[in-house]
């Protein structure tokens, strides 16, 4: 194709997801044993390359990136193949950096090596980790450092220029001097470039199930590890240009560059990302879909240039190069001293250096660079509201200059009208008629709360909250619902008759009513049958009630969590319109379901409680705003068999309320759960015993309110939320029901208003 005029540059990545042996470490999208499926991915992908190439038009490919998994257990005919592919329908820099990734295992074939050598690639990158054999067995690599060697001579003997070697230390029992031995066995092959890796233990991975078996280096051996690669690899001529990757002069990935300086590349094959026409989206890890034709977004989001500050900040602090103060201005339209007062701070600890253009890290700095980051980040938003209130002032005054001058209301108003006139002013095509004023039945109906209770088999009912009375700590409850046995209560809250009730179901699809449109029943009525209400389809199941109140002015989003501990913010604005069979409001990965929704503003901090008594809090903000159909990130990482059973808004000077599974619970306050980053393992929250019983889940409450706790046989009990004692984190709390039926135990709990007369002892019905 003939390169198009002023074209812009493109990264192109092409996912190759299998391998010949799943490593122990690897969270990677990445399969063994399909090598039956290898002939139809090809084809796949090449018609997945045609498709998007006519968006690409405008577009120069100036890098190729083959990753995984294992390109290279693909085989060189149809990488070739798919390489022609690429040549043949995009515009492609003759000067083009192209890479393949591959295992030292398949990668020692020079002859087949010569052959991707003449069909363009020049770049080679070899995951070798380690050139201890025993290491390698215990990562679950099946090479050995002699196969890596072998490797190597063959890629020299291929003429590749560039050969590239990936290493990760922090290894079950690595000491520094097996570091330093591997830094220099790694040497002795003169690689272009080198990327040192700190051992990450990924969820679901065999290595994280040994996680408690493992000697790992703490934290301190790791920093150690990283300082002493940065200096030996300066030392012998290699230069830093990112916090992991390290080249002689000439030599740094391109490719990577794109990622951390925010080019424009595009992802092809299951679970590959793109950020691509100011859209960042990627494809579902499901091989057999994407052979099948079937490109299903797992996430997609429009982030315009001007809303990219933070990535900025985030992308280029992980370069040496660091940040440019007038790029940045120019770029965003806005100042840098802020962050550049900030930095000084930090360079007086040697955390941070001044350059020629503007602020970059130190090595020291790199190894605290989330913190630094996350630092940056918020006060640029700061610095942002600063200036928004400014803007406001300024408004203010001009609208009170406005009020008081009636020869500037007036001006205004000629203006305005004239302006009006001029658009509009054409023969009126409508017919003015008397008509009679039209009521709302909404203005009929008295609002008053009621507590909405669902059954697993999905039948619903609305009761007033007056129909519950209050009861002290301890006391057994009355009957809240009559079930089938073979039915049971799965959620219940407190909500106006003018609340909107959002329903969620397992499809990531929601739906919408009043809650006077809930039928009304007695406290032991069983309710009515959620499908006589909504417009569900068959086999289609309510996960989750929620509730909330229609948006005012301000911007305001519903803070989504998983059982699996994904979390997503999604602009209640999206919701505005939705039809009576209901709209995709995410998409939930097998397996997960949506626990709880809180209505936030944007300014919120977070907090999440698990089953098994963990928490985490963090800032709201962490959590960038989504689209209806994205899946979320992590909110917090879970240990084996834990999951999330609460989330609420952790405002200050309020208290925590934790429920169990056997009636027992207490209040803690919100200021002894420490901010941290998402998508940790959090704090301990609940002292879990076989007493207690695990945490059913957690409100944050003033005091001021009444707790609804309903069990699983359909008894509910009302109670004042301030009997039941304030107590510290790791404490098992105090009895706040007791149940009538053995085996019976609590399965939700709901907040009320405080009833101003009280029993003042437990009663039963």
């Amino acid at each position: 194709m003939t390169m198009a005029k002023q074209a812009h540059p493109l990264g192109l990545y092409l996912h190759i997801p299998f391998c010949r042996s799943k490593c122990a470490y690897c969270d990677f999208y990445s399969l063994s044993g399909r090598e039956d499926r290898m002939d139809a991915y090809t084809a796949a992908l090449e018609r997945h390359l045609i498709e998007v190439a006519p968006q690409a038009a405008q577009h120069l490919v100036d890098t190729v990136y083959f990753g995984g998994g294992t390109p290279s257990y693909l085989g060189e005919k149809r990488l070739v193949k798919l390489l022609k592919a690429v040549k043949k329908y995009y515009h492609v820099d003759p000067h083009a950096e192209i890479t393949l990734e591959a295992n030292p295992d398949s990668a020692g074939d020079w002859k087949a090596l010569r052959a991707l050598r003449r069909a363009g690639f020049n770049r080679i990158s070899l995951g070798v980790q380690s050139t201890d054999d025993a290491c390698l067995r215990a990562l679950g690599r099946i090479h050995t450092w002699q196969q890596a060697q072998e490797a190597v001579a063959a890629c020299r003997r291929a003429k590749f220029p560039d050969v590239s070697l990936d290493l990760i230390y922090g290894l079950p029992g690595q000491t520094m001097e097996q570091w330093e031995k591997t830094l220099s066995d790694a040497l002795t092959l003169q690689p272009e470039h080198l990327s040192c890796y700190g051992l990450k233990l990924e969820e679901g991975t065999p290595l994280y199930r040994q996680r408690d078996s493992l000697t790992l280096p703490d934290d301190e051996a790791q920093a150690d590890m990283y300082l002493y690669a940065v200096e030996y690899l300066r030392q012998n001529g290699y230069e830093q240009y990112e916090i992991s990757n390290f080249a002689r002069p000439g030599h740094a990935s391109r490719h990577n560059l794109k990622y951390w300086t925010l080019g424009e590349y595009a992802g092809f094959g299951p679970g590959a990302y793109s950020d691509f026409g100011g859209v960042r989206y990627g494809y579902i890890r499901d091989l057999d879909r994407y052979i099948a034709g079937e490109l299903v977004l797992a996430e997609s989001e429009h982030i315009p240039a001007s809303e990219r500050e933070m990535e900025y900040i985030m992308l280029r602090l992980r370069t040496t190069e660091g940040m440019n103060i007038r790029e940045f201005e120019n770029r965003f339209r806005r100042r840098f001293d802020p962050l550049g007062a900030r930095l000084e701070v930090y360079a007086g600890h040697g955390l941070a250096q001044r350059t020629e253009q503007g602020w970059r890290l130190t090595p020291r700095g790199f190894l605290v660079s989330n913190q630094i980051i996350g630092e940056l980040q918020e006060l640029l938003n700061r610095e942002k509201l600063e200036a928004e209130y400014k803007e406001l002032e300024e408004k203010i005054a001009y609208f009170l200059k406005v009020l008081s001058d009636d020869a500037l209301v007036r001006s205004i108003l000629k203006e305005e009208l004239s302006a009006i006139a001029e658009k509009y002013g054409d023969d009126r095509k409508t017919e003015i008629q008397d008509v009679e004023d039209e009521i709302d039945i909404e203005d009929l109906i008295e609002e008053e709360e009621c507590v909405f209770t669902l059954t697993e088999n999905g039948y619903i009912k609305r009761t007033a909250v007056s129909e519950y009375t209050a009861q002290s700590k301890g006391g057994m409850g009355k009957k809240g619902i009559t079930t089938r046995d073979e039915d049971t209560v799965v959620d219940v809250f407190t909500a106006s008759t003018h609340d909107y009730l959002l329903f969620f179901t397992d499809t990531g699809k929601v739906y919408r009513k009043k809650g006077y449109q809930i039928p009304e029943s007695g406290k032991t009525a069983r309710g009515t049958n959620i499908v006589n209400i909504l417009q569900v389809e068959q086999g289609e199941r309510i996960q989750t009630m929620l509730h909330y109140r229609e948006a005012g002015e301000g911007q305001l989003y519903l803070f989504m969590t998983t059982r699996n501990g994904t979390v997503k913010r999604l602009p209640v604005e999206t919701l505005k319109n939705l039809r009576n069979n209901g709209i995709r409001a995410l998409t939930l990965d097998e397996g997960d379901e949506l626990i709880n929704v809180q209505e936030t503003d944007g300014s919120q901090r977070i907090l999440i409680a698990t089953h098994d008594g963990q928490a985490v809090c963090f800032d709201e903000t962490d959590v960038r705003a989504m689209g209806r159909t994205a899946v979320g990130v992590r909110g917090i990482r879970l240990r084996e068999g834990d999951y999330v059973v609460g989330a609420a808004r952790a405002e200050a000077g309020k208290t925590v309320l934790s429920i169990t599974e056997r009636g027992y619970g207490k209040r803690t306050p919100v200021e002894e759960y420490r901010i941290t980053s998402r998508g940790g393992l959090g704090i301990r929250n609940y002292m879990v015993t076989e007493k207690t019983g695990p945490i059913v889940g957690i409100k944050v409450v003033d005091g001021q309110e009444d707790l609804l706790l309903m069990t699983q046989a359909g008894i509910l009990i009302r109670t004042a939320v301030d009997s039941i004692r304030i107590a510290g984190r790791a404490t098992q709390g105090v009895i706040v029901m007791r149940f009538k039926e053995e085996g019976d135990h609590v399965i939700s709990m709901a907040l009320a208003d405080r009833e101003t007369e009280k029993e003042t002892a437990p009663t039963e019905e």
